[in-house]
């Protein structure tokens, strides 16, 4: 039973991790594709 409840814990970690982790990557996407053109605008002009 306890390592049942165990193992229901580390899936439950394990999915919220990867939640943050779509999440944080979701933000850093959107910050380089609001930054990037401003970089490539400058590099070209």
């Amino acid at each position: 039973m306890q390592i049942r409840n165990f193992h229901h814990l580390k899936i439950m970690l394990l999915s919220l991790a990867g939640l943050m982790l779509v999440m944080f990557g979701q933000v850093a996407y959107a910050r380089t594709a609001t930054t990037t053109p401003i970089l490539t605008d400058l590099s070209c002009g």
